[in-house]
């Protein structure tokens, strides 16, 4: 029996270098040199303390993210509340001004005494604005509505990201072999 022979012939096997996408301290290997593994078989482990300690973090900081969102809406009432106040102030200060004219015009009451009453129709106009400005405020902190709140999308993507790292404490083999210069 012959059997056909060449020292052209190559065998060729895919070779993947495994390597973590966290840091930290290597606590278990799972396998050991020329063990068959299958995907999503335990490689080895890192110390995932740092990563529980990360994702209980930003557990935390949705959590306040959702409490500065109800003391938002808190703000809005009272911001509300401030707004209709500064109204009732201004209407006041104008109809103080228009009666102290009018006594003027019959000269009943001083120049100063009208002045005065200018003023504090200003300054209640002015209290208004600043009332106004501030629920402006308070609405672009809040977002367009519940669901677009920046703070809250902000720390829902740090525990994920904070999930995900301590997902990745977790070596698993991509495909299955063989492993080798372990």
């Amino acid at each position: 029996v012959t059997i056909p022979m060449t020292s052209y012939g190559t065998v060729q096997r895919p070779v993947i270098s495994i390597a973590p996408q966290v840091s930290g301290e290597v606590i278990k290997v799972a396998v050991h040199n020329n063990q068959t593994v299958k995907q999503g078989d335990l490689l080895f482990a890192i110390n995932p303390q740092d990563y529980q300690l990360a994702v209980q973090k930003a557990e935390l900081e949705l959590r306040k993210a959702y409490q500065s969102q109800a003391t938002l809406h808190a703000n809005i009432a009272e911001a509300d509340a401030n707004i209709a106040a500064s109204k009732f102030e201004l209407a006041e200060a104008e109809r103080e001004l228009n009666r102290l004219k009018s006594l003027q015009n019959k000269n009943m009451v001083s120049e100063q005494s009208v002045d005065q009453a200018h003023t504090q129709m200003k300054a209640a106009r002015a209290n208004l604005k600043a009332a106004q400005a501030k629920k402006s405020a308070i609405q672009i902190a809040l977002g367009e509505d519940d669901q677009n709140n920046l703070d809250i999308h902000t720390a829902q993507n740090n525990l994920n990201d904070a999930k995900l790292d301590l997902e990745r404490t977790r070596i698993r083999a991509p495909m299955d072999g063989i492993v080798s210069n372990l």
